[in-house]
């Protein structure tokens, strides 16, 4: 979907049914089941310096946080600056990459997870006391699409007004 065309967020969005390898920051992996989660990614050129890169997962973080207490109903906090927790359990996370030529942005990439459907299994043993997904808190499934949209509602709501 071309964001620009949809008046939004000005960039061009990805979004996947599985991603390997998944990877958060410091290259921690990502477990990615097809078809469960949220594996979004946003592509901009936008107008800042290379140091001011960092505000774009500052306002993606804000966005997915707004949009999921509005689509969801839970409580979700933001550990900073670039991950969304509920009841002190990982539900998400957002990874900026940019690509710099002396001053210049020629490109940025925000990458979004958020484990939407996952079940406990669906985690490795490692990670089940501290990951989760909209599902297991709520108890119940939801629809990516709704989440998707309103996040990217969020983003360009919150790009535009920074």
């Amino acid at each position: 979907m071309d964001l620009a065309e949809q008046g939004a967020v000005h960039g061009t969005v990805v979004i996947a049914r599985s991603q390997t390898p998944g990877q958060g920051r410091l290259r921690r992996r990502w477990v990615s089941p097809p078809g469960e989660n949220i594996y979004l990614s946003i592509i901009m050129r936008p107008a800042v310096r290379p140091g001011d890169t960092t505000f774009l997962t500052i306002i993606a973080a804000v966005a997915c946080c707004k949009a999921l207490r509005d689509e969801t109903g839970l409580d979700i906090a933001i550990k900073w600056p670039n991950d969304l927790t509920v009841s002190d359990r990982k539900l998400g996370g957002i990874l900026t990459e940019a690509k710099v030529r002396i001053r210049v942005v020629v490109y940025a990439v925000i990458g979004i997870g958020v484990n939407v459907s996952a079940t406990r299994d669906d985690f490795p043993p490692e990670l089940r006391e501290i990951a989760t997904s909209v599902a297991i808190e709520k108890r119940q499934d939801f629809q990516r699409a709704p989440i998707i949209a309103a996040i990217l509602r969020e983003m360009e709501c919150w790009y535009t007004s920074s």
